[in-house]
């Protein structure tokens, strides 16, 4: 039996009435989905922000927090700091490069200590470290294996950025230096 005409007038005065608060929530819930989309999308791969890092040092847009100092320094300073991993600085002398100081870095909301290296023609070398999985990172890496790890490599502006898993950290060499000399230096110190 249809209903009169004002109680249907009233009862979709009433849906409208809850339907239109329901769209605004839904729009303004669309919006920030699409804000969050677009912003997460826009942050560069980690290791597109590693090479920008070394740039950013050779370039002295960022400086260095503690220098000059030795392995066991920066390990503390990244200790007191509040770092949550055990930092491995690594110990380049062999291979020439003399550690001038570091930085704590944050990219992508993960904290990473940063630390650089001058080569023997005084070229730069970044290495940074910061918990995470090697299998986060993006897809068009040459990868290769040495000593049983698995190794990472890309090219981004001009820079050898090789990456590679220590337990829960992820290390990564950075420089504009020769592709292979940066993997042969990434061989040489990284640890299972």
């Amino acid at each position: 039996m249809p209903l009169p005409n004002s109680t249907s007038a009233s009862c979709i005065r009433l849906a409208k009435a809850w339907l239109r608060p329901l769209f605004a929530i839904a729009a303004v819930a669309l919006a920030l989905a699409i804000v969050g989309s677009v912003w997460f999308f826009r942050q560069p791969a980690f290791p597109a922000s590693v090479a920008q890092n070394f740039r950013d040092y050779q370039s002295q847009k960022i400086t260095l927090q503690l220098e000059p100092c030795d392995v066991q320094e920066l390990e503390e300073f990244f200790k007191q700091r509040g770092i949550p991993f055990q930092t491995r600085v690594l110990d380049l002398g062999m291979m020439k490069y003399q550690l001038v100081g570091g930085r704590l870095q944050e990219r992508h909301r993960r904290p990473s200590a940063a630390f650089a290296y001058r080569g023997p023609d005084g070229h730069p070398l970044l290495c940074q470290m910061y918990p995470g999985k090697a299998t986060e990172l993006p897809n068009g890496a040459v990868l290769r294996k040495n000593k049983g790890i698995k190794f990472h490599i890309y090219q981004a502006n001009g820079v050898t950025a090789t990456f590679w898993q220590e337990g829960a950290v992820v290390c990564a060499l950075a420089s504009d230096i020769p592709q292979e000399e940066v993997v042969q230096l990434a061989f040489a110190k990284a640890m299972l």
